[in-house]
């Protein structure tokens, strides 16, 4: 079940925005191996400042709760606060640039809390009419709180193609690999995936979509935990 409310207004030189996800989801997890219930609520502000016609100030300040049952060793629940500066520019109509910063704490139900800073760049084109392009990438740098472990320095990236080659015919390709809290107590994760699907409309109301994808984990330690333990690595 997911449920998506969404709203936007402007006042003078800002324009601000809400929106706010619920999800009640019972999937199969790779991380788990397993069917896993989950809860997610992510809620997000946005305000945009624009400076001039081609400068603007992006603030983004967001939470995300994600709460896990059934699973062994799992940290429970886990609570994710950020805030994110961006300076945007648009060269052209067609073409916008920014760069940014930003922090956040990540809170597990079990074992060590993870503050971290972002520093990143994202670049998006529209090549043509049938054919965007996104990409952004930068650096994260994340602590552990109470934890002898140290700071854990990764890449972080994403992008995405989607084409539309007709009306009735989008082809999409994405990739991005990112550090979140481990479902597994006292670990933390840092996933690359690569995904792309197609999709064909037929009759105007008849859509077939094709999908699939590649993701790698590998597994940091936050905390105190068993060496032997088989879920430490990949």
């Amino acid at each position: 079940h997911s449920v998506l409310l969404t709203g936007r207004t402007t006042y003078n030189d800002w324009t601000l925005g809400l929106s706010q996800t619920c999800e009640l989801t019972s999937n199969p997890q790779t991380e788990t191996g397993q069917q896993t219930d989950q809860q997610s609520y992510v809620t997000l502000l946005s305000a945009i400042c624009q400076l001039n016609a081609p400068t603007s100030l992006e603030f983004d300040l967001g939470q995300s709760f994600r709460f896990v049952q059934g699973v062994t060793n799992s940290v429970g629940s886990s609570r994710n606060w950020s805030l994110f500066n961006w300076l945007n520019y648009h060269w052209a109509p067609n073409l916008a640039a920014a760069i940014g910063a930003g922090v956040g704490y990540e809170a597990v139900e079990s074992g060590a809390d993870m503050p971290y800073e972002q520093l990143q760049a994202r670049v998006t084109w529209r090549v043509v009419n049938k054919l965007n392009l996104a990409i952004n990438g930068g650096a994260e740098f994340r602590q552990f709180v109470d934890s002898s472990q140290p700071q854990l320095i990764s890449p972080i990236f994403g992008a995405s193609i989607i084409y539309q080659p007709f009306d009735v015919t989008t082809i999409t390709i994405n990739g991005n690999q990112g550090v979140n809290a481990s479902y597994f107590e006292n670990l933390a994760t840092e996933t690359f995936s690569i995904n792309a699907a197609v999709n064909q409309r037929f009759f105007t109301v008849l859509y077939l979509g094709v999908s699939g994808g590649y993701a790698d984990t590998t597994y940091h330690t936050s905390g105190a935990v068993d060496p032997t333990d088989p879920s430490i690595g990949r």
